[in-house]
């Protein structure tokens, strides 16, 4: 595991793709610590199927969350992926698995694919400049300190803490508002990378809540994968690479089954 980023720029780089086909979508997500895809049926109307894989995972239960995702059968579609947390509690739900079928879903209502590319430096001093592309185009980024926005100001003083789902929903566009949680989620797992040995001496996940996995009566039988987390910052652009011919519904494989 190398610390090394290019041009002495360390940093968590994280992909989040989504691609639309007939009536379904397929989307993967991977960074340092996480490597899941979910794949998505619709109606036009309502999710009509989904299933999950978990291709790398930090904890040995994390696959077997992607089995809750079925309670997202039967939700309508809808352009905003924060509808999904208010109608199922994230806590028992894989965040990862979970934060994708929203953006898949939201995906199949605007009938569009879409790219994102987020980076996070580590922080120097508590601070760091974090920023995701779409589609190749850079269209948010933010100063970041202690785990609140200190720039720009539109977003100054925000936390990123609880409420900012609701936040971004009532103040932004869709699309602005789809971004900024895909960066938020990636501030947040940035902070793993200071954290790796320490993570790893536990042989489990720890029983805070957050998650399925890190449900107190879970949390002991989910084990670490130690050895699982990869440093992209030397090579980003080989992220979710080998997902291309499965995003391109072009594997032969059956969407959900």
């Amino acid at each position: 595991f190398t610390l090394t980023g290019i041009g002495g720029l360390v940093a968590l780089h994280r992909t989040v793709r989504i691609s639309v086909g007939e009536g379904a979508v397929r989307a993967v997500v991977e960074d340092d610590f996480h490597r899941f895809r979910v794949a998505l049926r619709h109606d036009g109307q309502v999710v009509t199927a989904i299933a999950s894989e978990g291709l790398r995972t930090p904890y040995s239960l994390c696959t077997a969350a992607g089995e809750r995702l079925g309670e997202m059968i039967g939700l309508p579609l809808g352009p905003l992926a924060a509808d999904v947390f208010t109608r199922i509690d994230a806590r028992l739900q894989c965040t990862h698995q979970l934060d994708l079928a929203a953006l898949a879903l939201a995906a199949a209502a605007r009938g569009t694919s879409r790219r994102y590319e987020v980076t996070v430096p580590d922080p120097v001093d508590g601070s760091t400049r974090a920023g995701v592309d779409r589609d190749g185009t850079r269209c948010m980024e933010w100063v970041v300190r202690d785990y609140a926005i200190a720039a720009p100001a539109r977003f100054g003083g925000i936390s990123l803490g609880a409420g900012f789902t609701d936040w971004v929903t009532r103040n932004l566009d869709p699309d602005a508002a789809e971004a900024a949680l895909v960066l938020r989620r990636a501030v947040f797992i940035s902070r793993g990378r200071a954290m790796l040995e320490q993570l790893d001496r536990s042989p489990h996940a720890s029983g805070t809540g957050g998650c399925w996995v890190q449900q107190p009566e879970r949390a002991p039988l989910a084990g670490r994968m130690v050895g699982s987390a990869r440093s992209f910052a030397q090579a980003s652009d080989i992220l979710s690479d080998s997902d291309r011919a499965w995003l391109a519904f072009d594997d032969g494989s059956k969407v959900c089954g």
